[in-house]
């Protein structure tokens, strides 16, 4: 699996040290290649994906971080080229997709409010 920092994937927008790649499937399904997976761990790039009515494939801990896995398709690929260009997205249905993916965050990583609020007091 290759991974590109997110600068190169889309020049338009730098997210720092947020990483995007595109998993290749070496797999066939019945003669057929099946589909390459987009993942994340942008917590606000897989809100927006979301948002945008995308299914999210998977969630899972990568070291400190939590990947977002979604099918690959022109569709996403479009919608993930909106939103390096601050395409609007309605905001309550953003709201609730950020919400969903900081709640995925909190359960890989075992992170909790009080973990958090214990931290800041330090």
């Amino acid at each position: 699996m290759a991974t590109i920092p997110w600068r190169f994937a889309c020049a338009s927008r730098e997210l720092g040290e947020h990483r995007a790649s595109v998993a290749c499937a070496n797999s066939t399904r019945e003669g057929r290649l099946m589909n390459a997976t987009f993942q994340t761990s942008d917590y606000g790039q897989a809100a927006f994906l979301l948002a945008r009515g995308f299914p999210l494939k998977s969630a899972e801990p990568s070291g400190k971080d939590v990947v977002f896995r979604f099918d690959n398709t022109s569709s996403l690929l479009n919608a993930i080229s909106d939103y390096s260009s601050n395409a609007p997205v309605p905001c309550r249905d953003y709201f609730h997709a950020l919400r969903r993916t900081k709640t995925l965050i909190h359960q890989h990583t075992g992170d909790t409010v009080n973990d958090r609020s214990s931290r800041a007091r330090r």
